[in-house]
């Protein structure tokens, strides 16, 4: 942390970028998300995985088999592009934390897990997520919202934006509701020493190091990101800002 704030330095500027497209590669992004759910929840000890793989194929296997059909899945619907847009396993014995690999699941609309063995804070993940029923209630799940997750407070489906839905049989800092109405039970914010932005595409927002920011992630068309760091912001020659992408850089000291 620098030591004298008033010698600190500010430089702000904006890169525009021709346009780039890429593929969608949504069945390998979605199968790397659901191997992470199977792995950290017990899957093998799920009440029923029909289809899934085994914790020993997933382990031997990071990334996609050859032939692996995730509609045959117990659990998993598609849409119309093949990409992973429902997951339903409630009341099926997952035991364990969700893993942040689940913003892999860029398709997601529809995720229930209520009644498990869910344990440790909703991942901030989640927020990133274009999520219209979201079921996490009657688990273990305990702490602090994390205000990535606001965004859910205004895009989920009435019915499913309640206490009932998330937050009851839980153990969180405050209700649902309470945390959408007025910030309620929001995890206080720190500015770590350094952090590695790496998101493809970046969400909005600031992200705050002490030290260092590095990343070699790309701001998508129409998003605003700002980097802000005392010491060193480092973009990797990968670093791509999209045309009508914004990116801000700020070196000065984290607050």
């Amino acid at each position: 942390m620098k030591i004298n704030a008033t010698l600190s330095l500010l430089f702000v500027f904006t890169i525009s970028l021709n346009a780039f497209c890429q593929g969608n590669n949504c069945q390998e992004d979605d199968y790397v998300a659901l191997r992470a759910l199977y792995l950290s929840t017990d899957g093998d000890n799920w009440n029923n995985n029909t289809n899934w793989l085994t914790a020993a194929e997933f382990t031997a296997n990071p990334t996609m088999p050859a032939g692996t059909d995730v509609d045959i899945w117990h659990g998993v619907t598609l849409d119309g592009n093949g990409c992973v847009n429902g997951l339903y396993l409630e009341f099926n014995n997952l035991s364990g934390p969700l893993p942040p690999e689940i913003d892999n699941l860029i398709n997601l609309t529809f995720l229930s897990l209520n009644f498990n063995q869910l344990t440790g804070p909703i991942p901030p993940e989640l927020g990133n997520l274009n999520l219209i029923t979201l079921g996490l209630s009657d688990n273990q799940l305990s702490g602090c919202y994390d205000t990535n997750l606001t965004s859910l407070c205004t895009q989920l489906n009435s019915n499913f934006n309640n206490n009932g839905s998330i937050s009851n049989g839980n153990n969180f800092d405050a209700p649902w509701e309470d945390f959408c109405a007025a910030g309620a039970g929001a995890c206080v914010e720190t500015c770590p020493l350094d952090i590695t932005v790496n998101d493809i595409p970046i969400p909005d927002s600031l992200y705050q190091a002490q030290q260092t920011i590095t990343s070699s992630g790309q701001v998508a068309s129409g998003s605003d990101v700002t980097f802000k760091a005392g010491d060193c912001i480092m973009l990797d020659t990968s670093f791509t800002v999209f045309s009508g992408g914004n990116l801000t850089i700020q070196i000065e000291d984290c607050q």
